[in-house]
């Protein structure tokens, strides 16, 4: 399930600040986060 949010959160949020956004969502959101930068 979390993988399903993540999925929809990547495509709106596939920006730059997304990072700092998804810190607070979800700890499995970090590693995509990480390497995005």
């Amino acid at each position: 399930m979390s993988f399903l949010l993540f999925r929809q959160f990547e495509s709106m949020y596939s920006f730059g600040y997304d990072c700092e956004w998804n810190f607070g969502l979800a700890y499995n959101l970090l590693p995509e986060c990480l390497f995005r930068i």
